[in-house]
């Protein structure tokens, strides 16, 4: 099942509408994500939503409010929560669109 573990985009609003907190900050919450061992998963010196150890169903990240350590981010899954658009119609650039 997809969990957003390979996504890389620049989602950094939570659920609730929190602004993520920077992987590389740890304020206001310590952490252990930035680290060697989660380069290659995404994190880095931003607050992108992701899903670095793959172990929660969803990408995350921890927020920049004190109130709460951290949230869920909606980040569409392709074929879970919305359609996707087929590489092959991808490189078409929508040619032959009949929709």
């Amino acid at each position: 099942a997809a969990k957003g573990d390979g996504y890389r985009g620049k989602q950094s609003i939570t659920y609730s509408g929190l602004t993520c907190q920077k992987w590389s900050s740890q304020s206001p919450h310590k952490h252990g994500y930035y680290t060697a061992k989660y380069f290659n998963n995404g994190i880095g010196n931003h607050n992108y939503c992701r899903n670095p150890s793959e172990k929660y169903a969803r990408t995350w990240c921890f927020t920049d409010s004190h109130k709460k350590r951290w949230d869920w981010c909606y980040v569409p899954t392709c074929g879970i929560d919305v359609g996707c658009w087929p590489a092959a119609d991808r490189a078409a650039k929508g040619d032959g669109y009949r929709g």
